[in-house]
């Protein structure tokens, strides 16, 4: 990470350029939203508002997402179902991309396919069990790239393991993406910023 320095005003010039370009996501959500309540649908919607991680904005020098710290792994997410999710309630579960497909399959009242595996989403529907930790994960490049590219910035492959409560992370080593280079720990009680990697290091 030392060798990373995007300066803060280049971030603030990121900033400034995502937050132009949201203007025009309102439109279009109120746009959305505006016709599904002409129609009488909206009470019979589940709406999901979500993107990616998105840019960096100079959180750690960096220039883009792809790390497991915080900043990096979320990713906003506003659920509307009106008579299922009360107004304005907050929620602290774990969700990730995965938990999308088993709420839009309970909305619509489709029991999930007979597949050869299960499902590894979970429904976060109120009511519904909560997960309780997060794989989360990088994996090496696997393609040729560009002259003088490094796949993802740079970042070497890692995996992550996070509850509510802390955070695990390996990273590997470029050669072989198995060979585990350096691992960290976190009390994200204690240390929500992920300044202090409990293990140091004590590889």
């Amino acid at each position: 990470m030392r060798g990373h320095n995007f300066s803060h005003k280049c971030g603030q010039v990121t900033y400034d350029g995502a937050m132009k370009t949201l203007m025009v996501a309102d439109d279009m959500v109120d746009s959305i939203m505006t016709r599904l309540q002409s129609t009488g649908e909206l009470a019979n919607t589940l709406v999901l508002f979500t993107s990616d991680n998105g840019y960096s904005w100079n959180e750690r020098g960096m220039t883009s997402k792809g790390a497991p710290w915080t900043e990096h792994v979320q990713a906003p997410l506003l659920v509307r179902w009106d008579g299922v999710f009360p107004p304005g309630t907050k929620d602290d579960r774990l969700v990730g991309t995965e938990d999308y497909l088993p709420p839009y399959l309970a909305a619509a009242g489709q029991p999930p396919a007979e597949v050869r595996h299960p499902l590894d989403g979970r429904s976060f529907l109120p009511g519904r069990e909560a997960r309780t930790e997060k794989y989360l994960e990088l994996g090496p490049v696997l393609r040729p790239t560009p002259k003088n590219y490094q796949g993802h910035r740079g970042i070497p492959a890692w995996a992550s393991l996070r509850t509510k409560e802390w955070q695990y992370i390996e990273f590997y080593e470029r050669k072989d993406n198995t060979t585990i280079n350096w691992r960290e720990y976190y009390d994200l009680n204690a240390d929500p910023w992920q300044l202090q990697n409990i293990l140091a290091d004590k590889n």
